[in-house]
């Protein structure tokens, strides 16, 4: 008789653990296991974001010490190159300037309200871009017809004029545009520091 009650009482034990489970995965239905979705997809996200940041500083900082502490903008050494009143007031209206110590020739040029500066020669033909044409905010040069979009001094793809074969070897390269300031009515140039290697 020992025996079947001890089986009894092992019946009864299993039959209340499976109620326990059934009422725990109620429960869990409506409450505790959303939750834990939930709370995962927190974690996921929070992990997401902390990781984006961490890389978005990260960048950030990157990006810091590759211009080694230079204030952005225009750079410090502006030079003096026109009175703004000297560039023509239309838009594209340009002139050309020196700056002492530069190869280069140089222009400035009403670009939508601003003066923007510019290399003065075609980068292909080496024609002064003085005289090239401007319309819809591109120059194009009247000799080689290579065409540059303002303010970047971009090529643009071109038909080309009926000397541009001439110059076909040279490809063209970008218009070197520089940063230009204007105070006191004067037009301010941003000019890169010469390199001490340069006598």
């Amino acid at each position: 008789g020992v025996s079947a009650r001890v089986r009894r009482a092992a019946v009864c034990g299993l039959r209340m653990q499976a109620d326990i489970k059934d009422a725990t995965e109620d429960a869990g239905e409506d409450g505790p296991k959303m939750s834990r979705a939930q709370r995962r997809m927190k974690e996921k996200y929070s992990k997401k974001n902390t990781d984006g940041t961490l890389k978005a500083t990260q960048q950030a900082t990157g990006g810091v010490r590759t211009k080694s502490g230079k204030p952005a903008g225009p750079p410090p050494d502006l030079v003096e190159v026109a009175f703004a009143d000297e560039v023509p007031a239309e838009d594209g209206g340009r002139k050309a300037v020196d700056i002492p110590g530069s190869q280069q020739p140089l222009m400035l040029m009403r670009y939508k309200n601003k003066i923007i500066g510019s290399a003065a020669q075609c980068t292909r033909c080496k024609f002064p871009l003085v005289g090239a044409d401007y319309a819809d905010n591109a120059l194009t040069c009247k000799v080689c017809g290579t065409v540059f979009k303002l303010p970047n001094g971009e090529i643009v793809e071109s038909e080309g004029t009926l000397l541009s074969g001439l110059f076909s070897k040279t490809a063209a390269t970008r218009l070197p545009v520089f940063a230009t300031l204007i105070k006191g009515g004067k037009v301010m140039m941003g000019v890169a520091p010469k390199s001490k290697e340069s006598p």
